[in-house]
């Protein structure tokens, strides 16, 4: 049975509802994140306002350059894109914190994968639906499909992290 009457109702209660919890989403993100100048401390601010609310897991990843301290620079097309986690954690116990890069680990990413290309870009990336042939598109290694996909990814959005239309990671 469809809920009838009932159910119709909520519908365009859900639809009314969805603007003010972006508001609220982005009123938390203006309080909390930014209050220092640490990077550390600026992508765990980060990631505490988009967990639980936004995602089940979160990761902050920054150009290696950034975390050296150099004149931040897009990544260029066609080169590999190495970065450095930052920030890690989820909302509940997943395993894909045993997945991701431990917070301090460098990566490198293939050039031809999504998350490459998104930096490259600047613009974000979704996937609805991750099966394993859209997640090993986005993966650094194999096993992190298998990993990923045992631990129940659903779906996944990359967003570079931007300063004055210079990308510092994502």
């Amino acid at each position: 049975r469809d809920g009838g009457p009932a159910r119709a109702r909520q519908v365009p209660l859900r639809r009314a509802q969805a603007p003010q919890g972006r508001l609220a989403l982005l009123t938390a993100a203006s309080v909390r994140i930014g209050t220092t100048l640490a990077r550390q401390r600026t992508a765990e601010e980060l990631i505490d306002v988009v967990l639980p609310r936004f995602a089940d897991f979160a990761t902050v990843d920054l150009l290696v350059s950034v975390m050296r301290g150099d004149e931040p620079t897009s990544p260029l097309p066609g080169e590999p894109v190495v970065v450095q986690a930052v920030a890690v954690a989820e909302s509940f116990p997943s395993g894909l914190t045993e997945v991701a890069d431990a917070v301090g680990k460098t990566s490198t990413r293939d050039a031809a994968k999504g998350y490459a290309r998104s930096l490259r870009s600047g613009r974000p990336m979704v996937i609805p639906i991750v099966d394993e042939e859209s997640l090993a598109a986005l993966a650094s290694s194999p096993d992190r499909v298998t990993g990923g996909l045992a631990a129940g990814i659903h779906s996944y959005l990359m967003v570079p992290l931007l300063a004055r239309g210079v990308v510092l990671g994502g």
